[in-house]
């Protein structure tokens, strides 16, 4: 349904940072690619993160890999949103909170 958060650093020489992200944006959605010519920051949501583990691979050292299963996330928002949705005076408050994604 939704995928994979994927965040990673990758360090190398010329990175070109305009290249990467129209690379990782045509094989993953969301993506955010930041930083210059030795050091690149990627965010994005895949449903292979293989694919873009790879492909950053390919451009240097990998550094500071985070997957997350939003798919996972998003089952447990809706468990946690089941047990504390709150009726007060005929008005819903729900308790809301925030994904590491």
């Amino acid at each position: 349904l939704y995928g994979y958060c994927v965040q990673f650093m990758v360090t190398g020489s010329e990175l070109d940072i305009d290249i990467i992200r129209e690379a990782v944006q045509a094989i993953s959605d969301s993506a955010v690619v930041a930083g210059g010519s030795e050091l690149v920051k990627i965010h994005t949501h895949a449903y292979d993160p293989g694919i873009v583990l790879s492909y950053g691979a390919g451009l240097g050292v990998l550094e500071q890999i985070n997957i997350a299963n939003m798919d996972k996330q998003h089952k447990e928002f809706q468990e946690f949103h089941a047990l504390h949705c709150h009726k007060r005076l005929g008005v819903e408050f729900w308790l809301i909170f925030l994904s590491a994604c």
